[in-house]
């Protein structure tokens, strides 16, 4: 996604990886193999010269690296600084680890979203303590927030000189998995100023992309990568990915917000979840099929027949005997 917006920006990728196999997009320009410690090489690369910026493309090489703002790394330093910023947050209670929560389940008041505190599972609702007998949950703080329900949004941006430059707004209508997970039918809507204001103040010292999560008006993450649905923001008029590269090459540009009414779909996430619903009998058959039926102007995840590669090998890792 990110390679795509970035080559038609005009941009030559150069791109990270661990294997010489790796399968990548037609638009690289040039693949860079790290054998050693991944944060050492993007060093190594980084100070040569040869390059406008870095992005990172998921929470381990974030990480990994030397963070700006290490709070925003931590989901509840993050929570505290979004509450001195006048923004809305669960309420939560943080647990020093997976034995601490073990002791407490009985106590918790059903459903609940189970997270790390810095990423190392993913969040997941639980909606009785025998749930959370198994879970995986990996050593380090973990977090307790209840179940909200209620819209679903994202901000995605560009945080550039101590201000959000340019964004997009998102309502989510649709997520993959149902309860805690992104977004498989979105649409861009009109931008928060307000908001945009409370986000900048949350990242201060930050510069980079951002993409921050809500559900009815709270904010439930906030990750400092590339986020699935960037393909919307370009549609929508605006290249996060590009405009970050500008602006750290020394660029100046006016700010730049989403047009609102471009959709995106993630089609693999979608049908998953529209099956879910029709099996557990949330949606009718009928509503289901008509959320699948094609949107002209609909931008995609990862599915693109002119860069067919990633896609095809996403696929092949789901074949049986695949390692």
């Amino acid at each position: 996604m990110a390679i795509r917006a970035l080559a038609q920006a005009g941009y030559n990728v150069a791109v990270t990886v661990r294997s010489p196999r790796a399968v990548l997009s037609r638009y690289v320009g040039r693949r860079v193999l790290l054998e050693d410690d991944i944060a050492d090489g993007i060093r190594r690369e980084m100070d040569s010269g040869a390059y406008s910026a870095f992005i990172p493309a998921s929470e381990g090489v974030v990480l990994s690296l030397d963070a700006q703002v290490p709070d925003l790394l931590d989901k509840v330093a993050t929570s505290r600084r979004a509450r001195e910023a006048g923004m809305r947050v669960p309420e939560e209670m943080v647990f020093e680890g997976p034995a601490d929560l073990a002791a407490a389940a009985h106590t918790l008041r059903y459903p609940v979203v189970i997270k790390p505190a810095v990423r190392t599972f993913k969040a997941f609702r639980a909606d009785h303590a025998a749930e959370l007998n198994g879970a995986p949950i990996r050593e380090g703080a973990v977090i307790v927030q209840p179940f909200l329900n209620g819209p679903m949004s994202a901000v995605a941006g560009v945080m550039w000189d101590s201000g959000v430059h340019s964004s997009t707004t998102e309502r989510w209508r649709r997520i993959w998995p149902l309860d805690c997970g992104l977004a498989t039918w979105a649409v861009t809507v009109p931008r928060s100023e307000s908001l945009e204001r409370a986000l900048a103040s949350l990242m201060s010292g930050y510069s980079g992309l951002f993409v921050a999560q809500f559900v009815d008006g709270h904010l439930i993450d906030l990750n400092l990568r590339v986020h699935s649905s960037l393909p919307l923001a370009v549609k929508a008029g605006v290249n996060l990915a590009a405009i970050y590269a500008d602006l750290a090459r020394g660029v100046t540009l006016p700010p730049g917000h989403a047009e609102p009414g471009h959709t995106y779909r993630w089609i693999s996430g979608d049908l998953k979840g529209l099956i879910s619903s029709v099996r557990s009998g949330v949606m009718p058959v009928r509503q289901a099929v008509r959320a699948l039926s094609p949107v002209p102007g609909t931008v995609h995840s990862m599915v693109s027949w002119k860069d067919p590669l990633p896609m095809l090998a996403r696929l092949a890792t789901r074949l049986p005997g695949h390692k």
